[in-house]
């Protein structure tokens, strides 16, 4: 009677745990899925908070923390049961060698995925350390070529490449050349001597011939000088048509007031790097006006709430999102999509969800005027830019012409001293 008894106990216990599981499966609540529950999930965040490029770094921190803001009061991570997102941030200094020991701090400390971190040069040795530790890095702003081609598993960019730069650089350039019959046939080159401005001269020599142009001018200068009369006696004297500048914003500030003190005269000057920033303008006043500059991104795209989040954003700190921010705003929103397709706070899950990634635009928080899909490099198959020229002491999209706000003026004409 007594193992009867037990025998029934047993087939009870079997069946309501049978019941039980039809239950949580049925609700779609599995025992997996209650494991993987958290109260957080960190990310790390390294930017260039000290040095010459704070401001830039403080500038796109602004815009990651205040899209982990807007995640967070949106619920956090629905797929682990709420979490919440918590930025671990550390600050580069501007230098390759102490973004390597802040990258290794970060993962240390938690961080199940990375990103930042602008400059090319700390991107690429940051990413070196994240593939030693096996975590996900999804690089927000860092132009250099080589950043991707490594074969890297755990190295993702979301903007573009030097590459696509130099395209973009010269398709336009022929375009505005046929518009208005004033065509460009000689280019100069003047970039800073680091890892960002060798990618891009070495990328625009590269594709020059392609548009048939000649480079006349091909000059070095080194970050961070405080003087570049040298460099800039040599570009003005080879009298290209037109001048494409790479400098970070101190140099371009500098290079631009000796362009002016010069007189330099050709169709038009094109600056990428420091030239796209708030401050170029503040700094330079009227010389930099007619200039044009790559932008990664615009607060003026013509995208539906762009606007809304752009004016949040202005009450919240007194200014526009810049380009970089509006990058890295994205890259906040890409992680939160990875994150709730993974389901986990694992990093190989991560990383899986990261390959499969495909963010079109105008949804799960994208405000960037391109989607977000990766190559098997990890580079973003999407990826394009801006122009804008500087009217009016104003940033204004002129190309392409689907994204304008207004005409570009072409020629350059001349300074009006």
């Amino acid at each position: 009677m007594k193992g009867q008894l037990k025998g029934e106990r047993k087939k009870s216990l079997v069946l309501a745990m049978c019941l039980l599981a039809v239950f949580l499966v049925s609700v779609g609540l599995d025992s997996y899925s209650f494991a993987q529950k958290v109260a957080e999930v960190k990310v790390g965040i390294i930017e260039p908070l000290s040095g010459p490029m704070a401001l830039i770094g403080d500038n796109e921190l602004k815009a990651f923390q205040f899209a982990v803001k807007r995640i967070n009061e949106a619920g956090g991570i629905k797929s682990l049961g709420g979490a919440k997102l918590v930025p671990l941030i550390g600050d580069s200094e501007g230098k390759p060698e102490v973004g390597m020991s802040q990258a290794e701090r970060l993962i240390n400390g938690g961080a199940v995925l990375l990103s930042g971190a602008n400059q090319s040069a700390v991107v690429f040795s940051a990413t070196q350390v994240a593939e030693k530790f096996k975590t996900p890095f999804i690089v927000s702003t860092g132009v250099a070529d080589p950043i991707t081609e490594r074969g890297f598993k755990y190295t993702f960019r979301v903007m573009g490449t030097a590459s696509m730069l130099s395209k973009l650089f010269f398709a336009f350039l022929k375009e505005i050349g046929t518009m208005t019959g004033k065509p460009v046939k000689t280019i100069g080159l003047m970039y800073e001597d680091t890892l960002f401005g060798q990618s891009m001269s070495k990328t625009h020599k590269n594709v020059v011939g392609t548009y048939g142009y000649q480079v006349v001018a091909d000059i070095a200068y080194p970050s961070r000088t405080s003087d570049v009369t040298a460099q800039v006696s040599k570009l003005v004297s080879a009298k290209p048509d037109f001048v494409i500048l790479t400098s970070y914003l101190s140099d371009a500030i500098l290079i631009t007031r000796s362009l002016y003190e010069m007189n330099a005269a050709p169709l038009g000057f094109l600056g990428t790097g420091g030239y796209d920033q708030p401050d170029y303008i503040k700094e330079t006043g009227k010389l930099s006006e007619n200039f044009f500059s790559n932008a990664i991104w615009s607060h003026t795209v013509k995208i539906p709430g762009v606007a809304e989040i752009n004016a949040e954003f202005k009450k919240l700190y007194g200014f526009d999102i810049t380009g970089f921010g509006g990058v890295c705003y994205t890259t906040a929103y890409v992680m939160k999509d990875v994150l709730e397709r993974a389901a986990s706070i694992d990093k190989e899950k991560i990383r899986k969800a990261i390959v499969e990634t495909d963010m079109k635009i105008k949804e799960k928080g994208n405000i960037l005027h391109y989607g977000v899909k990766f190559d098997e490099k990890g580079q973003n198959i999407h990826a394009c830019e801006l122009l804008n020229q500087i009217q009016g002491s104003q940033f204004l999209p002129v190309w392409p012409s689907d994204a304008a706000l207004a005409k570009p003026i072409w020629p350059f004409p001349g300074w009006k001293k």
